[in-house]
């Protein structure tokens, strides 16, 4: 299979999730996530907001915030094709409906921090890999986003189990950035 065909049955697949069973897997997501030492020591964390079934962040997102976690929100720039990571305090009032109808930090209050400070990013995608390997929607945002970020920044990718595939390195190319961690509602996935 292709880019697109790939993209396009793994998009059904998680579309067909009913909510209940979404919310459910979510929290399991969740829980893993939270036992990383990699998000435990972290200061800064960027997250994103889940749409179209994505794992659901918001709870995760209050829950960073809770913890004393600086937690930033991607604002897309849809010309520049960029990413800004932007601080936010409230998931609830900080943020506003933006590109591609995705909550966003709100354009008149942007708190833009540099990608250097960033410890951990959490990653969207449709299908992932266990070398790392991310298949995204197509834009190549992220792609641009994390080439910025440190070094030892740690890339760590939200899926449900059957977003996880054998092998993509036959759709991927060289520009496309890998993950280290895929988060599951089944295991924490090591890409290294």
């Amino acid at each position: 299979m292709n880019k697109i065909e790939i993209r396009a049955k793994i998009i059904k697949k998680r579309s067909a999730v009913p909510q209940e069973e979404m919310l459910r897997l979510s929290h399991c997501i969740q829980k893993i996530l939270f036992d990383l030492p990699q998000v435990r020591k972290a200061n800064f964390i960027m997250a994103y907001m889940a749409f179209k079934n994505e794992v659901s962040t918001v709870e995760i997102i209050e829950k960073l915030l809770f913890r004393g976690k600086k937690v930033l929100l991607p604002y897309v720039v849809p010309k520049k094709k960029l990413i800004i990571p932007a601080l936010i305090e409230n998931v609830h009032t900080d943020l506003v409906k933006g590109s591609y109808g995705i909550l966003e930090p709100n354009p008149n209050d942007i708190k833009e921090v540099e990608p250097s400070k960033i410890d951990v990013v959490l990653v969207p995608g449709v299908a992932f890999d266990l070398r790392g390997n991310r298949l995204g929607y197509g834009g190549g945002y992220y792609d641009r986003f994390l080439i910025k970020c440190r070094q030892d920044a740690v890339f760590i990718a939200l899926a449900y189990h059957f977003q996880v595939l054998d092998d993509l390195s036959h759709v991927v190319e060289t520009h496309d950035q890998k993950v280290h961690y895929i988060v599951t509602d089944r295991e924490a996935i090591c890409c290294r």
